[in-house]
């Protein structure tokens, strides 16, 4: 969620889902990064506070960090492409990495926590996710390429 908020202000997005951007509603505005941040501080404290074992914690935490900086990597690369510079190994590194990255790391969370930890499990979810990702990232580019570079 604090990614969502922090990408509408660096793309200046006016809505997200058919909504206003959190950044672009009244007496917010730039402000939204700290509650950007403050939305990741509570994740993290509600980690933590429903995680009776240590262990489970330290690699629930481990696990978040690593997707999270993969999911930044992949942004920033989203971000300093240009529309007319589209190719299809853009394509499926962004969907790798971004989009499906940032699905995975609900859907790890959410096994984690139902005490799912079967990997052939959270293999087949995972190439779901990649599938759904791919779609999520057709329709960005789809918009990216035809409503900025046509219109």
């Amino acid at each position: 969620m604090n990614g969502v908020i922090v990408d509408d202000i660096i793309d200046q997005s006016e809505e997200r889902n058919n909504r206003k951007s959190w950044y672009k509603t009244t007496n917010v505005g730039l402000s939204a990064v700290y509650d950007a941040i403050l939305l990741m501080s509570l994740g993290f404290d509600m980690f933590k506070r429903h995680s009776s074992n240590s262990q489970f914690y330290y690699d629930l935490l481990k696990s978040v960090h690593a997707e999270a900086f993969c999911l930044h990597m992949a942004e920033l690369a989203d971000k300093r492409h240009k529309p007319d510079t589209f190719s299809f190994n853009l394509y499926e590194t962004i969907i790798k990495i971004k989009n499906s990255n940032s699905i995975l790391i609900l859907v790890f969370v959410a096994m984690k926590l139902a005490g799912i930890a079967d990997k052939k499990v959270f293999e087949i979810t995972k190439d779901i996710v990649m599938k759904l990702g791919r779609l999520t990232q057709a329709e960005v580019f789809h918009d990216k390429i035809f409503l900025t570079v046509f219109t």
